[in-house]
């Protein structure tokens, strides 16, 4: 079974009588239910002329309709249209130009429509097509005729070009990134002439290469930019379905109803198991005769599942972000999504940088007066950015202060000399003073230091290389189960550490891997995954975090995911009671305690392990030195798993130097959007707006006052503004 039969088993006699000859007016359908709405839509557009429309209510049935079709019908243009703000990504800027003005592409597609933006003035397409800025190298421009053009088109104007939307104006000279194009440019316009246009990189701000011509789209943001509404826009007898009645009467548009007709379905929707995989095993066996169509996000996902579902024959797997499935009786199928069977949560995927564009630190994101170190000068304090003449040649530096007022320029060519000051101490630091030694002197000293650490931990490391262990087994049914109930879908770099660490793992080398990533790029899922293995091999396992808060986030984290496993959890920090902690110490000894958790706590010499296997470390460097200390004893003989959003420079060189290995998780979760921060008056209707939208992306929202007398009055303001929302005070 493939995709196409599962598809053809429904162009039959029930979808021709539904639509004779291509009739559409009335078009009205009972039996409709579950994922297998997604599936109808697709036949719906197979058999009807131009664009269909689908309109529901808010964003995350928007995404899942969208998905849903796309898992039946992976080839088909759908677009999902919505509005969720101000910060609009290069990926919705580009579905709302081709499903709203782009005749090519939206007479052949399916464009799914937030009701919110049923009342939304947008702008007609001659405004569109007029709004479009072809600009050619030699051209004669009035350049504020240009500057005001270009904001017309809806580019936000800024003070350095970073993404898809921005522009840039420094005189005569336009940086602006433009829609549908893959790098931004540098024009610049002298005596009311295009004289150059230039690619530059969006890092070093740098131009590189020349541009003959330039086109400018106009950017789509939803925001009552337009005189029309929103589906004036699409010419008489487009079809539109809608589940709920958004549209009461349409003389121009063909309404589809879904809920009440004399053509039935006879689909039923399947059952939401909220992770309980046991259950769902149970219930499927009552489709022995049914094929199964199982759909999942990813190959990995579907790999678990084939394990985990290896001893039933009529199982057939697909990718697909499907968020529920559908039982047909008639046709004998059973169609199941991962999302309804472990409660998994969707997240929408926003294209991220390639390694090579992730913008750094640099000079545009150094700010006057911060703390700086120049290689051969040493502490000093970053004025900005001045043009000097060297050698008859206007070059940009940097400016840098030292004691004394003296001051160092350094071309930007040399920027590589000169770095951040970093310290874990609150004093500021002194400026370094030229024409002295002094900045030698201590370079000195912190060279000899290096190299009593760097001795001390070469031997450490040689010590654990000739090292070895019973290597750990092949993955538990456990270890599958736990992998599939995941709530989220793995990121690529995820699922690179996890196989890089299991593979370690599965050696007779004792490990030593650093973990690199971001707070919220899920550390701490791929150290439960590596807890997990050792615990299903006989071993214990320690985490240990810097601080209390750290740890209790942990121990929470743990049980969460290990919940429904025979693993023992406990907790060790300053908040837990002494009787508890006599209890955990006593499981740890005589090997009942699984995974242990906690702060300095852990080093108390009454915690003796029965058969410590794991080492997870997160933060080291926020240990003290007497703690660092207590840690290298425990790692000769054991794994080490070293979590860290910032490398210290020895960690990190010992990585790049081969002593330790180092894996990197640089994708940010699917769906994980930038902060945002506006300081505003109160407004009843701009905190409603803001509330209602990320409830209906299916987000929560925490409120913060600041006085512990009036927060209950806020709350009622609040309430009386949103009535239907449920509001706690804490």
């Amino acid at each position: 079974m493939n995709l196409d039969s599962i598809v053809e088993l429904f162009r039959d006699a029930k979808l021709n009588a539904l639509i004779p000859d291509n009739k559409v007016k009335g078009i009205s359908a009972s039996g409709v239910e579950g994922g297998f709405y997604y599936l109808f839509l697709g036949l719906l557009r197979e058999k009807l002329n131009g664009p269909l429309i689908v309109i529901e209510k808010g964003i995350l049935n928007c995404e899942n309709t969208k998905n849903g079709i796309k898992s039946f019908f992976p080839d088909r243009l759908v677009f999902s249209l919505y509005y969720e703000g101000e910060e609009v990504s290069p990926e919705q800027m580009w579905e709302r130009i081709n499903a709203l003005y782009n005749d090519n592409i939206v007479n052949n597609s399916i464009i799914v429509i937030d009701s919110k933006l049923l009342d939304k003035r947008v702008r007609a397409p001659g405004q569109i097509k007029n709004s479009i800025v072809n600009l050619n190298r030699g051209d004669r421009v009035d350049y504020e005729a240009l500057r005001e053009s270009i904001i017309d088109a809806g580019y936000t104007v800024v003070s350095i070009v970073r993404g898809v939307g921005d522009v840039s104006f420094r005189g005569e000279i336009v940086d602006i990134f433009s829609l549908y194009e893959n790098k931004p440019v540098r024009i610049d316009v002298f005596d009311d002439k295009i004289d150059s246009i230039k690619e530059f990189d969006i890092i070093t701000q740098r131009a590189f290469k020349e541009l003959s011509s330039y086109t400018i789209f106009p950017i789509v943001r939803m925001e009552d930019e337009g005189e029309i509404r929103i589906l004036d826009i699409f010419s008489e007898g487009t079809n539109i379905v809608q589940r709920e009645t958004f549209i009461e009467e349409a003389e121009k548009f063909n309404l589809i109803s879904v809920d009440e007709g004399n053509i039935n379905f006879n689909t039923l929707s399947t059952n939401r198991y909220f992770g309980n995989w046991q259950l769902f095993k149970e219930s499927i066996l009552q489709y022995r005769d049914f094929d199964i169509a199982m759909f999942a996000e990813s190959e990995a996902e579907i790999k678990r599942l084939r394990e985990l579902l290896s001893e039933y024959e009529n199982i057939y797997y697909f990718t697909g972000k499907l968020d529920k499935g559908f039982i047909s009786i008639d046709k004998k199928l059973a169609v199941f999504s991962d999302r309804e069977i472990f409660a998994r949560k969707y997240r929408r995927r926003e294209t991220r940088y390639s390694e090579d564009e992730v913008p750094i630190d640099d000079l545009y994101s150094m700010e006057v007066g911060e703390y700086v170190v120049h290689r051969d000068y040493g502490i000093g304090i970053y004025r900005g950015l001045k043009k000097i003449n060297i050698n008859g040649k206007d070059s940009e530096c940097l400016v840098i202060y030292y004691q004394g007022d003296d001051k160092v320029f350094v071309p930007v060519e040399r920027l590589n000399l000169v770095s951040r000051y970093i310290s874990d101490k609150d004093t500021q630091p002194q400026l370094s003073s030229i024409g002295t030694n002094l900045w030698k002197e201590r370079k000195s000293k912190v060279k000899k230091a290096l190299l009593l650490l760097s001795e001390e931990l070469l031997k450490l490391y040689a010590e654990r290389e000739v090292k070895h262990r019973e290597p750990y087994g092949e993955d538990t049914y456990e270890e599958k189960l736990l992998e599939s109930t995941f709530e989220y879908e793995e990121t690529e770099d995820q699922i690179n550490a996890i196989e890089f660490i299991k593979k370690k793992m599965t050696d007779d080398k004792v490990m030593n891997v650093i973990v690199v990533g971001e707070v919220g790029f899920g550390k701490t899922e791929v150290a439960i995954r590596a807890s997990m293995k050792a615990v299903m091999n006989g071993k214990q396992v320690v985490v240990l975090a810097p601080t209390t808060i750290l740890a209790e986030q942990h121990y929470n984290k743990f049980r969460e995911r290990l919940k429904e496993f025979p693993v023992n959890i406990g907790l060790l920090s300053r908040f837990v009671a002494p009787k508890e902690i006599k209890r955990i110490v006593e499981m740890v000894k005589d090997g009942r305690m699984d995974i242990l958790i906690g702060t300095h706590k852990v080093f108390n010499k009454e915690v003796r392990f029965a058969n410590l296997g794991l080492l997870i470390i997160d933060e080291e460097h926020k240990f003290g030195v007497k703690h660092k200390e207590k840690i290298k004893s425990y790692k000769k003989d054991v794994d080490v798993i070293e979590m860290t959003a910032t490398p210290i420079p020895r960690t990190l060189q010992m990585a790049l130097s081969g002593f330790r290995d180092m894996v990197k998780i640089q994708t940010p979760p699917t769906g994980r959007m930038p902060v945002i921060t506006k300081i505003i008056k109160w407004n009843d209707d701009v905190l409603q707006d803001i509330i209602l939208r990320e409830i209906e992306r299916g987000g929560q929202v925490f409120f913060l006052h600041n006085r512990v007398e009036t927060i209950h009055s806020v709350a009622d303001r609040v309430n009386r503004i949103l009535p239907d929302m449920k509001i706690a005070v804490s």
